[in-house]
């Protein structure tokens, strides 16, 4: 028991040490944030607009299905 304790330990104080040292802080340019910011906002609007297609693409085809009489089964 206190064997597998003590490698977990060490294990635990070998990931902490590893981790500490791919951490740096260097320091960002206002524009390379800002370039980030806008990267960001255009990911942003892409997926809001492929939502919003896929959303009037279902909307059609529910109309549709309704004016042909037919049921519209959807599968979520």
């Amino acid at each position: 028991m206190f064997g597998k304790l003590s490698y977990l330990c060490t294990q635990k104080r070998k990931n902490n040490t590893i981790m500490e040292a791919r951490t740096t802080n260097k320091s960002r340019t206002r524009e390379e944030i800002l370039a980030w910011l806008q990267q960001a906002r255009e990911r942003k609007e892409a997926f809001q607009r492929r939502v919003n297609e896929e959303w009037e693409a279902r909307q059609r085809s529910k109309k549709a299905a309704a004016e042909s009489g037919y049921y519209d089964i959807e599968w979520v």
